[in-house]
């Protein structure tokens, strides 16, 4: 959609992977960062409440002082990943037009 991603925010089960996380970095060429708290739905459930409450004067004030990243992960170059996603983009082209043929 033409917005540079900067980072990836991993969360949750994936985000006890390096593997995964590795993989994320590597095939998008982004940083992928870990935070500290990685159960992202209940961290900002508590957040919410706590801008509610008025312990914080808004959101991106809350995710100051809450969200810390504990690990980042900076992506490998791996030439096998730029040919995989060529091969990926012509079978999604032709894929589109099988459909387009029904």
């Amino acid at each position: 959609m033409g917005t540079p991603v900067e980072r990836i925010i991993a969360t949750g089960g994936g985000a006890k992977s390096m593997i995964w996380c590795q993989l994320l970095a590597d095939i998008c060429e982004v940083p992928v960062d870990i935070p500290a708290q990685q159960e992202a739905a209940t961290l900002g459930a508590a957040m919410i409440g706590a801008v509610a409450e008025g312990l914080y004067a808004d959101f991106a004030a809350a995710a100051q002082t809450a969200v810390s990243v504990k690990k980042r992960i900076l992506p490998q170059s791996k030439p096998v990943y730029l040919k995989k996603y060529q091969r990926f983009l012509a079978l999604y082209a032709a894929m589109k037009q099988i459909r387009q043929m029904r």
